[in-house]
């Protein structure tokens, strides 16, 4: 543990303002040096050359510099330098996380968790889980969300019914208390059991309290009969985040092959719903069929209420076991078009072989393979007309419903998905240019859950970097082969830590558990916005003997997304610390933020990143929530909006 530098006039506020490892001169000699790529820095912005010096764990400066004050120095000549890329859909594995080659090759530097609605550890605890990702250390940030299947669970149970008042109220504090712990939103899963049980109106009353947190809430859209339609999922998530005062996020977004080809529809709802004032976002993943089991997705539910053993008991009813076949064969066939669209992974075949194996139809031979166990599919489901269509609407996510694994019987996602996005669908198909694909994975994934110290590269920054080649970047991985790793990226720093150095994993473990604070509210991305916020010197009472803790900052937000100029200022007894250096303003309705690189009056140095929040709950009409943050330690206090101007 490093040894925590706390300032007089903070350390009754309880903010620690660096760690030893960071605290360096006016000039640092940077711990790491990249030098000569071009800076894709997450905004959108035009690719630039520049040199990016990290000191401690974060961007302190970007600009010309002298390799000789680098203790390492990346040779990055040719390359492009971006932020890490941010999964905002994983289903990382605890064993995983530790070395998570699989993610690293790819450029992932922080795994969204417990997706689709499911929790790892108990559901009430999301630090609990955490623990159990972070127990053997980790080579990536992980970031949870609460999973709404896995409440349900934990009250209802598995079986088809309605809850009632009062288990509703504990669902309710189960979500309120994961989010006040820090998770990033509700993830959902309403196409899977039990979650599936759940009425879109109950679904509604249990996310609710997460509202005042100004999260997402994020669903695996339900396909249900009698419709089988992906457009009506879409809009009861739609519904869901908008009646429940959360942003709706459609994840994996997908049009299953009943309704192939309506992409355009579904752009239009997402356009719609941001137009009427309920900003939405979808995410998607660059390939056209998905992964997952046919007791999850082919069965009809009522079969499959209670669990398992339920589902096998009903397998041994001749007329259930007859009405569970044809039924699941008509969910294939909506789903994937037919038997020919189901690959079984362990097995390395398709459907059609099996049954002919057994000499069954389809529904009898998918209910025969569960009755031997667990079995694991690929849905060839959709076209790539519409997964380009998805990606050039601009408030579309790149996600790819994977996470670290060491799986190698999988979906070819877990081990290529950010590489194809770049290599094939950036490119080699150019649906757009390489400073809107990143963006696509940084920023934009940062604002849309929440974070304001990642997605950007810019001075107080964490130094979530990728180091990659736009020339040879691609994914090897494939359905007969899906362990194969990508290839491309040369250098991968988390936290500042060289995770991934000449293409290769060094076992490094920079990665932190990261979680959600007050001033971190889900957002459309909005980041160089032109204007000037100042905040009038405010008096801030520490409650020690030092006296008041002063601040007073101006800042002028440069053409474009470069970063801002002016001056921020803390001043206590005796010390005080100077920023000239920022990140470009990111802002929201009400909500304000910016990052820098500060300099303490006995010369140390740090990251800092102030926020402007008069939409935080508990906050008066009239006041404004001002943040400051330095690393890991954050420090709040309300000032009168009339102290804020251009705000």
């Amino acid at each position: 543990m490093l040894r925590q530098l706390i300032y007089p006039g903070f350390a009754a506020a309880g903010l620690l303002i660096a760690g030893e490892a960071m605290a360096q001169t006016a000039t640092p000699a940077f711990d790491v040096i990249i030098k000569g790529g071009s800076i894709v820095d997450g905004s959108g912005g035009t690719p630039y050359s520049a040199d990016i010096g990290v000191v401690g764990g974060h961007i302190a400066q970007i600009g010309t510099l002298d390799p000789s004050s680098g203790k390492t120095v990346i040779n990055a000549t040719g390359q492009l330098v971006s932020p890490g890329f941010i999964n905002i859909h994983s289903h990382a594995q605890t064993n995983a996380v530790a070395t998570a080659a699989s993610a690293l090759l790819q450029g992932v530097t922080t795994e969204l968790v417990n997706s689709d609605g499911g929790m790892t550890g108990p559901a009430d605890d999301v630090t609990a889980g955490l623990q159990m990702f972070s127990n053997d250390g980790l080579a990536v940030n992980v970031a949870p969300f609460v999973g709404f299947n896995a409440v349900w669970a934990s009250v209802v149970g598995a079986e088809d019914r309605r809850p009632t008042s009062e288990e509703i109220g504990r669902m309710q504090t189960i979500v309120s208390s994961g989010m006040k712990a820090g998770a990033w939103g509700v993830s959902s899963g309403l196409d899977y059991k039990p979650g599936y049980y759940a009425k879109t109106s109950e679904v509604i009353d249990i996310v609710k309290p997460s509202a005042p947190y100004r999260a997402i809430f994020t669903n695996h859209d339900r396909f249900a009969p009698p419709n089988f339609s992906s457009l009506e999922g879409i809009a009861e998530t739609l519904e869901v985040g908008q009646k429940a005062g959360l942003i709706p996020v459609v994840t994996h977004m997908k049009l299953w092959a009943k309704e192939q080809g309506r992409a355009g529809e579904a752009i239009d709802m997402l356009r719609r719903s941001t137009a009427s004032g309920h900003y939405a976002v979808g995410d998607v993943y660059p390939y056209v069929f998905a992964q997952s089991g046919p007791a999850g997705l082919l069965l009809p539910g009522w079969s499959v209420d209670g669990g398992r053993e339920k589902m096998l008991e009903r397998f041994k009813d001749p007329a259930m076991r007859a009405r569970i076949a044809k039924e699941t064969e008509e969910q294939l066939v909506a789903r994937v078009g037919g038997p020919e669209g189901l690959y079984l992974t362990q097995e390395k075949r398709y459907l059609p072989a099996a049954m002919q194996e057994m000499n069954a139809p389809a529904g009898e031979t998918i209910i025969r393979l569960l009755e031997k166990g667990d079995v694991r599919t690929l849905f060839t489901f959709g076209s790539e007309d519409d997964v380009n269509a998805f990606y050039r609407y601009p408030d579309t996510v790149m996600a790819c419903d994977c996470g670290a694994t060491t799986t190698t019987r999988t979906h070819p996602r877990n081990y290529g998905a950010f590489a194809r996005f770049l290599g094939e669908y950036t490119r080699n198909r150019k649906l757009f240019p390489w400073q809107e694909a990143i963006r696509r994975m940084t920023a934009l994934p940062a604002s849309t859950i929440g974070m304001v110290d990642r997605g950007l590269l810019a001075p107080g920054m964490v130094a979530d970097i990728v180091v990659f080649d736009p020339d040879t970047i691609t994914d090897r991985s494939t359905i007969e082969k899906p362990s194969l790793l990508a290839t491309g990226i040369s250098t991968v720093l988390v936290s500042g830590t060289l995770a991934v150095s000449d293409g290769r994993v060094t076992g490094e473990q920079g990665g932190r558990a990261l979680l959600r604070g007050q001033d971190m509210p889900s957002r459309p991305m909005a980041v160089g916005k032109a204007g000037r916020w100042s905040l009038g010197a405010i008096s801030l009472n520490s409650g020690g003997r030092e006296g008041a803790i002063k601040v007073d900052a101006d800042l002028r937000q440069n053409a474009g997304n470069a970063g801002a100029d002016g001056k921020l200022s803390i001043t206590g007894s005796g010390w005080s610390i100077t920023a000239n250096s920022f990140g470009p303003v990111q802002s929201a309705d009400g909500w304000v933020s910016f990052s820098a690189w500060g300099v303490a009056s006995n010369g140390r140095a740090m990251p800092l990143i102030i926020t402007l929040d008069r939409k935080m709950a508990g906050i008066a009409k009239n006041k404004v929530a001002v943040t400051i943050r330095s690393d890991e330690a954050s420090w709040t206090t309300t000032v009168p909006t009339r102290q804020i101007r251009g705000f």
